[in-house]
């Protein structure tokens, strides 16, 4: 009885149980590939290829798990402990290009919250991710579970009929090509191979057991059969013509199967709404290469993006650019000439003019538009987290202006990336003192004015400016007069026949919206010989109360400004547009409270009303946040999925060691070259001798081994009572040792109460030390008889 229960529980463990067969696992292998291959050859979006990679490791892990000795509890728990690893890391490398995984993996999340609210809203998704997503984790599941069922049970339905049906949903879907049809013909011929494959495994199995033996000969013949007949089936199935009607059964029949799946045939129409053909291509940049005067200013409170703030303010007032502008022509800014260069968050920051003084400090935007590849920035960009293009002016050798940043690829709702800034807030005594010595490259670029400008707005502008000694004042004097003569309105007029645009603006019209304000300070600027830009981008937004240190800009936040250069200092930012609150900035002059009652700090003037508190609120919020790389809830994640990961291991490696008892490595080499017919060498015989051994008899070797080293007799032939007895002789301080290591070992092989390891590995040790003492007495006695004689 007991010989027959035990013989039953070996062939219960045995692998061979298992339905493994490696020509049925590379049929199964392609077959999944075909189906995961479909989705990517129909091109729907770029990173449908990571679906086909998890298929491939999904299939590859079935099979192993299902060929493996654990129980549906562990492979459970080991299969979510893969998933939790493979599915995010290839579904982070959709986003290439050198991004960090702790920005990836966190935009990539943002971007499917934006989307999975979109679909449970039944809204058009217009990012793909989440189709990629959900493929992803749906190649994944269905091959991981395809393997399992192959390999454990020989399921044949479970582990083909799944893909089968998601590669005819995308035939569906993808029915414009004839030639991607092949992959359906394929698929179907691979699983007629498999069912042939899995009849003949089990008929032999039949025949091994009546002992019915099967020449090699006739197993080619069964498997060209099979494959012929699988081949002719196929092509008749495809060569068949088809009906010019259906039948109007099959019609019926089709139409009660499909109209209680409508709903969701029109809700997957609105998960596959952002893939190619449907909204992927669509842009929703702002601000192009040229930009018109307008009539309209932008409204809407749909919020554009968000961005969270260094702790310490170093601006007078946060603007968020896009890009600049240098030439103006025809009520139209563009740029004269930029150069294009690969950008990539692996290089170094760039090196800007009249960087000394600034501070560096880093923003985090979070995007919650479909798709922008126009990036938000703070005012002197020198980095950002995503690659791309950067399109700059040449300054010197190894400095530049950043004009845009344009991220390649694109930024898709609740994506996050990172843009590194010199922050500078010049006092206004800095900006008197910097004069006017404008370097080549300034007076260049940025001093034109258009052929077509009227006398009238050069006499303003001389007008305005005359009585100004600096060019700050007299930048400052055309900011008033803009913000007390010229009304807000964020609609205007097409300009009269026989007019331009800035002239109507600024003596009939005098209403308009910040590009008029913006325009019409650069070009009055430049009139009066000071060099200025275009600026647009977005004003500040609004402070979040909820959320210290994130500022939310909506689409009303469209803002366009001037930039004004100052020798030695750089761009300098103004606000005439009347909308905006006034823009101040620190005085830098030395005064005393008790001179000037009630004025503002001595260092710092009141940068505008209200400001200042949320400056302070902002940065006593978001102190205890500072700056740091990693916030305390991801750090939080990371430690939880390390410990995740470990535990599943440790898990696993403790059920294995319970379960199974394990072949030791050198006997499982040596059997290899047995198995081939191979002479194994001298050493890993060696070493597979001794991996056979009990613990207990591997430590009795430090006999042996002593005896070796003082010269005794250590012939393997030796009893063990033999070589222990000599060794005694040999070293007698160790006598105890040995007599108890020897006690210890004959128990262990000569009879039924196994020996104790531990006293054992002490005595052993005891021995070691005093062979080690007497080897070394030895040596010296040699050499002092060397020297003696």
């Amino acid at each position: 009885m007991y010989t027959q229960s035990m013989e039953n529980e070996s062939t219960k463990s045995r692998p061979s149980a298992r339905w493994w067969d490696f020509p049925a696992a590379a049929i199964l292998f392609l077959a999944l590939q075909t189906s995961a291959g479909r989705l990517f050859a129909a091109g729907w979006a770029p990173g449908l290829e990571a679906a086909a990679f998890l298929s491939a490791l999904g299939a590859a892990l079935g099979l192993g798990l299902g060929k493996s000795r654990f129980g549906r509890r562990m492979v459970t728990i080991l299969a979510f402990g893969y998933s939790l690893f493979f599915i995010p890391w290839l579904l982070g490398l959709v986003l290439s290009g050198g991004v960090k995984w702790d920005e990836r993996l966190l935009s990539l999340l943002g971007r499917l919250d934006v989307s999975l609210v979109a679909f449970l809203n039944r809204q058009p998704v217009e990012d793909p991710f989440l189709f990629i997503a959900f493929s992803g984790l749906l190649f994944w599941t269905l091959s991981l579970v395809a393997g399992y069922s192959l390999t454990r049970r020989g399921g044949y339905l479970a582990a083909i009929l799944p893909a089968g049906i998601l590669l005819f949903l995308i035939q569906m879907y993808d029915p414009y090509v004839a030639g991607r049809a092949g992959y359906m013909a394929f698929y179907l011929f691979l699983c007629l191979i498999l069912l042939g494959r899995l009849n003949y495994l089990r008929k032999r199995s039949f025949w091994k057991e009546q002992h019915i033996k099967v020449s090699y000969d006739s197993v080619i013949d069964l498997n060209s059969t099979m494959l012929a007949s699988a081949a002719i089936l196929i092509f008749l199935a495809w060569m068949l013509p088809s009906p010019v009607q259906p039948l109007e059964a099959a019609r019926n029949l089709w139409q009660r199967i499909t109209r209680p799946w409508q709903t969701s045939f029109d809700d997957f129409g609105n998960l596959i709404a952002g893939l190619e053909g449907a909204a992927s291509g669509v842009s929703y940049d702002y601000y192009g290469e040229t930009l018109e005067l307008g009539q309209k200013a932008a409204t809407g409170d749909t919020v554009i993006f968000t961005v969270k703030v260094p702790s310490q303010k170093n601006v007078p007032r946060y603007y968020w650019r896009v890009r600049s502008y240098d030439r103006y022509e025809n009520d139209m800014w563009g740029n004269a000439s930029t150069n294009t260069m690969d950008f990539s968050p692996v290089q170094d920051s760039l090196t800007l003019p009249n960087a000394a003084g600034a501070i560096k400090a880093e923003y985090t935007f979070i995007s919650n538009q479909p798709r922008i590849s126009h990036l938000f920035t703070p005012l002197n960009p020198i980095w950002v987290s995503r690659p791309g293009k950067l399109v700059y002016v040449r300054v010197a050798d190894t400095e530049l202006e950043p004009i845009l940043f344009r991220a390649d690829p694109a930024i898709r709702a609740g994506e996050k990336y990172l843009v590194q800034s010199l922050d500078f807030n010049p006092t206004v005594k800095q900006l008197r003192q910097a004069g006017a010595d404008y370097p080549d490259w300034v007076t260049r670029r940025y001093l034109q004015i258009p052929k077509n400008i009227s006398a009238r707005i050069l006499d303003l502008a001389q007008e305005l400016t005359w009585n100004e000694n600096t060019p700050y004042d007299k930048a400052l004097a055309i900011t008033n007069y803009l913000r007390s003569e010229i009304r807000f309105s964020k609609e205007v007029p097409y300009t009269p026949a026989g007019q331009t645009g800035l002239d109507w603006f600024l003596f009939d019209h005098k209403q308009g919206f910040c590009n008029y304000y913006a325009t019409a300070e650069v070009i009055l600027l430049r009139a009066a010989g000071i060099p200025a830009r275009m600026a647009v981008g977005f004003a500040q937004g609004e402070w979040d109360e909820t959320h210290p240190g994130i500022w939310s800009i909506n689409r009303e936040n469209a803002h366009a400004w001037p930039e004004v250069y100052f020798p030695h200092l750089g761009w300098v930012q103004f606000e005439p547009t009347a909308a905006q609150l006034p823009l101040y900035r620190p005085s830098g002059i030395e005064t005393t409270t008790d001179n000037l009652p009630g004025a503002p700090n001595s260092e710092e003037e009141a940068l505008i009303p209200g400001e200042q508190s949320d400056a302070s609120d902002e940065a006593s919020g978001s102190a205890s946040i500072g700056n740091r790389r990693f916030e305390w809830w991801q750090i939080i994640l990371l430690a939880l999925g390390l410990a995740t990961i470990v535990g599943m291991e440790i898990l696993a490696w403790r059920y294995y060691r319970r379960r199974i008892i394990p072949v030791p490595l050198p006997i499982r080499l040596k059997a290899t070259f047995e198995r081939f017919s191979l002479a194994p060498p001298r050493w890993l015989e060696r070493w597979a001798y001794l991996a056979g051994l009990m613990p207990l008899e591997r430590t009795f070797g430090v006999v042996y081994q002593s005896l070796r080293r003082l010269g005794g007799n250590s012939s393997p032939s030796r009893t063990p009572a033999e070589a222990a007895a000599t060794l005694t002789e040999l070293l007698p301080a160790a006598a105890g040792a040995i007599q108890a290591l020897l006690s210890e070992y004959e128990h262990t092989i000569y009879s039924l109460r196994p020996g104790h390891l531990h006293p054992a590995r002490r005595a052993a040790a005891t021995i070691r030390k005093e062979a080690h003492r007497a080897v070394l007495r030895n040596i010296l006695a040699s050499v002092g008889r060397a020297v003696a004689s």
